[in-house]
Parts: C-alpha cells; structure tokens; sequence
C-alpha cells in the first residue's frame, strides 16, 4: 500500500474545496469547456502490473540483490567487483528483467491524509522493533530519530520511548513522522487529497 497526494491539472480552474470527491473518483470542471471530467489514478489502475525495482549488481549473467545480504554474505569469497568490493547500482537503474518481484494493484481510492487508519499504516510498512526490556514493541519517530543516532546501543538507535506505548496508534503516529520527514513538517497538517493504491504480491508461475 502506498499513498501520493492528489494533484490538480493545469486545465482546471477548481481548488479543493469545490471538488466532487468520492472514494472512487475525483471529478474537476474543465474551465474551456464547463464540463466535469473524472481524473484517473496516475498511478495506475485495477489490475494493473506493477514491476519492483532493487538495489543490484550484475555478475556476469547473474543478477545479485543487496535485500539479500552484501555480496561477501552471499559468496564465500567475494567476486563483485575485481577490487573485492560490490558495485551496487541503485534500483532505479535495474532493468525490467531482472525484477523477481511483481506486484498487482487491487484497489484505487481516495481520502484524506490522516484519514489512514492503524492497519493501513502497518500496511504502508512502519518498521517496529523491540526497546530494551519494554514490554511493547516500538515504533520509529522518524522526525525525532536523532535522539538515538549515535547511541553505543544499536539496538535503540531512531527509536523513542514514547513510541513504545500500546497506544492503538503508535502506527499511525509513526507513519504521520515519517510523511512529515519526506514532504515537510506541515504536509500533516496541511492534510491533503491523497491517492490510496493497494496492492498484492502477484505469485509467478515456476513452469
């Protein structure tokens, strides 16, 4: 699941307060012709395939992932590059055949930001992990991380305690930090239009 704030065409004269919004659709009034146009998803639509990108490195026929391990945890000796260092290169170079991951979108909708409830923030894929001997797990404060970065204990570095709470939120609350670090401290506040696209990991036949 991921979420991208909804952007009006140049071509229509309407602000946000005078959209005719629905879960499904967003429709905007066209200013040379008068007339309501229902906007699609840029980012696709049911059914649509959606093929994953990932950190690479090609040796020689064969294509190594870095989500596995670096290349010396993957090979006995390492024989990445000539100097014995992996070249990665980043995903967005990884060309279509070598994705082993392909996604299928199965819903579109639109709503409010802090709309998201806490499933769809674990969904979105919030990062959880234990805190010393606290009994809950923990979230990470991604605008506050820095209170830990440097801790001597890896184990709590980007994590807060107040994070740590069986609150019924604290999904949520992380996702809200880490949008706010990625688009401003505002775009929370600002609550805007957003695109909800959900997705399924599509199972590739073995024949």
């Amino acid at each position: 699941m991921t979420r991208r704030v909804v952007k009006l065409p140049s071509w229509s004269t309407m602000d946000f307060n005078d959209l005719n919004i629905s879960e499904e659709y967003i429709a905007v009034i066209a200013h040379e012709t008068g007339c309501e146009v229902e906007l699609e998803s840029p980012y696709g639509k049911v059914g649509d395939e959606l093929w994953v990108r990932e950190t690479f490195f090609k040796n020689g026929n064969e294509y190594i992932f870095l989500a596995d391990g670096t290349c010396c945890e993957q090979f006995e000796q390492c024989e990445c590059s000539e100097v014995g260092k992996p070249k990665w290169k980043p995903s967005i170079f990884m060309p279509r055949e070598a994705s082993r991951i392909t996604l299928e979108i199965t819903n579109i909708k639109v709503e409010k930001l802090q709309d998201i409830s806490e499933q769809d923030a674990k969904n979105e894929g919030i990062e959880t992990k234990t805190y010393g001997d606290h009994p809950h797990f923990c979230t990470i404060d991604y605008l506050g991380a820095q209170i830990y970065s440097k801790s001597k204990h890896k184990h709590i570095r980007g994590f807060k305690p107040g994070f740590c709470a069986d609150t019924g939120r604290q999904f949520r609350d992380s996702f809200r930090t880490l949008w706010s670090s990625i688009n401003g401290t505002s775009s929370w506040d600002n609550n805007p239009y957003v695109w909800v696209v959900e997705f399924k990991k599509k199972e590739v036949s073995s024949e």
